[in-house]
């Protein structure tokens, strides 16, 4: 599976396709929109769309599935789905950075992306406010950093 979720424990993939979910490797598989190939519905009518299939081009009249994909459950219920599932990686390293200020984090994007390109598998943004909680919630967190900044940034690169 392409998303990795923050509430991967109790989502269900209808409801992920419903709300064109993202996770946190967004950045590097897109959202549930891009990854789906195939899809079953259940309309209000009752009847059934079947727009089921493994292929990846498929372009043979309207792809209604994409309707559905993000309609958060108001045109039909999903069903069954086709997903596209690349290979797990083998190597990850992670790296938290400390930002001044939101604009070294847009900067700080941008350049992983300039000189990691495809090997990017998350980004995620954290502000102060959101660490103090963690470390005041979580006894196990420990604060990485001798400063307290405005923002941090967790890279994660992968690749096999």
């Amino acid at each position: 599976m392409p998303l990795d979720l923050g509430a991967k424990g109790t989502c269900m993939i209808g409801g992920n396709l419903a709300t064109n979910a993202g996770g946190i490797h967004f950045i590097r598989h897109n959202s549930m929109h891009a990854n789906t190939i195939g899809l079953k519905a259940v309309l209000a009518n009752g009847k059934i769309l079947d727009s089921m299939s493994s292929l990846r081009k498929d372009n043979t009249g309207y792809d209604l599935k994409h309707l559905f994909i993000g309609a958060e459950g108001t045109l039909g219920v999903i069903t069954e789905a086709a997903i596209l599932c690349p290979p797990l990686l083998k190597y990850k390293n992670l790296a938290l950075l400390a930002c001044d200020n939101f604009d070294s984090v847009l900067k700080l994007l941008q350049h992983a992306k300039g000189e990691l390109g495809d090997v990017i598998n998350a980004f995620e943004v954290m502000d102060r406010v959101s660490v103090e909680i963690v470390l005041e919630k979580f006894d196990i967190a420990r604060f990485p950093f001798d400063e307290i900044h405005p923002f941090y940034a967790l890279v994660e690169i992968a690749s096999n």
